[in-house]
């Protein structure tokens, strides 16, 4: 028997069953054998398992030279046509620039007193406008009863500046709140019915790990063909209270959960439908975006803004912190600030990424002014107020797929203890041609055919019959014949006797 790119491993039963003639190539290298007796195989076959071992192939299909069948060949095809789809995305997708404004503010509890434009006019429209308070409704009542008071002044507020101040119309898109937190979206007039699968969820963090007064609230949307995730969110508080804060942001990730579309009744469906969106299998290590079958997380979109009052401190006396921030050396002081160096260490926000904060630290000032606390706590001055973001992991690469062109504070507004926060992004959008994408996913599909048939093993054998001839009685007839493997995989040979 002559065997060609045949797989290495075979049975020991099978090296003990009879005699025959074997003959082995191998890379240009060939070992003849001529024994009745088959216990030197062992070494031979441990050589040509050494010499042949490459899991590696082009085919999907074959690993370590086997053919991959059943339900693993079924999971091989959809990874392997979703791929394909990631990869020519270009051929079938379109991508324009979108201006996002993502502001916010910790209010004190207070209400919207003061000329906003300071905080929302930042020298150029944007078609979404994304804004985020911490504390707006501070009373007892706010945890037992909904009242939409508070939330429907702001909303006034910021639609009468809007109106007022911008050449195009506005569009209230969302808005949730869960007791102090309010998140609020609005979009251009332009691009509003391009907006579509609105949803709203919140997560409390706070009393009990579960009330109100910490947590977030958050949206996810889709705009044209790409996904925005926006969470606002209010972390513990204390300055000690870092792995806490750090604790919070693990358990909004994990349960803040968006339902599917009626459409798609399990995650695989909709990754299926949307496989350039990120997903958990490219943050696998990211909080909240393991394997799920009923839901969408905050990493399952294409760029996912996170904002609010996360309560991070700059652990210096105030005496040192005031007199570096009025020296305007922020670079020296972010050294030290406590989320930025949880984010180095890899224990918080794990690849989020902020702008270069230039700008004084926005906690804690007198209210009514923008001079630090000079009551008898004098709290250190701290960047409480944040605006990150999580860009899709698959386009990470690309420098220009969100980009924070401004990030700034507020130092005219002063009804709060808190200064407001602004960053303007320019985000890509993502517009489908269905067509193409039609067409390029049957070209995958033609392919992934080709592959699967090619896998399948194949043999040729030299001889249709075997002629041994006058047999007698005890008496051992040997005749040799050749089976050449003729395919891209090695048929296993088990319990065979040539």
């Amino acid at each position: 028997m002559e065997l060609f790119q045949s797989n290495p491993v075979m049975h020991a039963d099978l090296l003990k069953s009879a005699d025959f003639t074997l003959q082995l190539a191998s890379q240009g290298r060939e070992i003849k054998l001529f024994e009745h007796s088959l216990h030197p195989l062992y070494p031979i076959v441990e050589e040509l398992s050494r010499i042949t071992a490459n899991p590696h192939s082009a085919n999907p299909f074959i690993y370590e030279h086997e053919a991959v069948t059943g339900a693993a060949a079924q999971r091989v095809k959809e990874a392997w046509v979703l791929e394909q789809l990631r990869k020519k995305e270009p051929q079938f997708a379109e991508f324009t620039e979108s201006t996002i404004f993502v502001g916010t503010w910790n209010v004190n509890g207070y209400g919207p007193a003061e000329d906003l434009s300071g905080w929302i006019n930042i020298g150029e429209a944007a078609e979404i406008y994304v804004f985020g308070f911490q504390e707006l409704d501070m009373s007892t009542e706010a945890y037992l009863i909904s009242d939409k008071t508070k939330e429907n002044n702001w909303s006034q507020a910021i639609e009468t500046f809007l109106w007022k101040n911008m050449d195009v119309q506005y569009v209230k898109v969302a808005a949730r709140q869960l007791v102090g937190m309010l998140l609020l979206v609005y979009a251009s007039e332009k691009i509003a019915d391009l907006i579509t699968d609105v949803t709203t969820e919140a997560v409390g963090t706070g009393l009990l790990g579960m009330m109100g007064n910490k947590g977030a609230v958050a949206c996810r949307l889709r705009y044209r063909d790409s996904f925005l995730c926006f969470v606002n969110a209010h972390l513990a508080a204390d300055p000690g209270q870092v792995e806490r804060r750090n604790q919070d942001q693990v358990e909004i990730a994990k349960r803040m959960q968006f339902q599917l579309p009626a459409e798609t009744p399990h995650f695989t469906a909709y990754h299926k439908l949307n496989p350039w969106v990120a997903s958990g299998a490219d943050s696998p290590n990211m909080p909240g975006a393991g394997a799920r079958k009923s839901h969408l997380s905050i990493y399952d979109c294409d760029h996912m803004f996170y904002f609010g009052d996360l309560n991070y401190r700059i652990p210096l006396p105030f005496e040192t912190v005031t007199e570096m921030s009025s020296n305007g050396l922020f670079p020296q002081l972010f050294e030290l600030d406590q989320l930025n160096i949880e984010k180095k260490a890899k224990r918080a926000f794990v690849d989020f990424q902020e702008a270069e904060v230039s700008f004084p630290p926005t906690f804690k000032y007198d209210i009514g002014t923008s001079n630090f606390d000079t009551s008898e706590k004098k709290r250190v001055p701290s960047w409480c107020d944040r605006i990150m973001w999580f860009s899709n992991p698959i386009k990470r690469q690309e420098s220009d797929w969100l980009v924070a062109s401004k990030y700034s504070c507020c130092m005219g507004l002063s009804i709060s203890d808190h200064k407001p926060v602004m960053s303007l992004f320019r985000a890509k959008i993502r517009t489908l041609d269905k067509t193409k994408m039609a067409s390029v996913s049957e070209e995958a599909q033609r392919a992934l055919d080709k592959m699967e048939n090619e896998a399948n093993p194949s043999i040729k054998v030299e001889l249709n019959e075997i002629d041994f001839g006058e047999v007698s009685f005890l008496t051992p007839v040997i005749r040799a014949f050749v089976v050449e493997n003729v395919g891209h995989v090695g048929p296993a040979l088990h319990n065979t006797v040539f």
